[in-house]
């Protein structure tokens, strides 16, 4: 989970010139990551993400 975390956070600084709306990496990480692991896994990895993300450190899109 932890290196599923980290590739995720990977991911979201990866941008992908898309007109009109930017995208990143994450959204097709986030379907590898739900093929692979399974979908309870899956599902705790992004929630353990997005704890990342509220506790402060920079692993949203666009963040420093």
């Amino acid at each position: 989970m932890l290196a599923s975390s980290i590739l995720l956070t990977i991911s979201a600084k990866i941008k992908i010139p898309f007109y009109p709306v930017p995208m990143t990496m994450q959204t097709f990480v986030i379907l590898l990551i739900g093929i692979t692991l399974g979908y309870k896994i899956g599902v705790a990895t992004v929630a353990l993400y997005l704890l990342e993300g509220i506790i402060g450190l920079p692993v949203f899109a666009n963040s420093p």
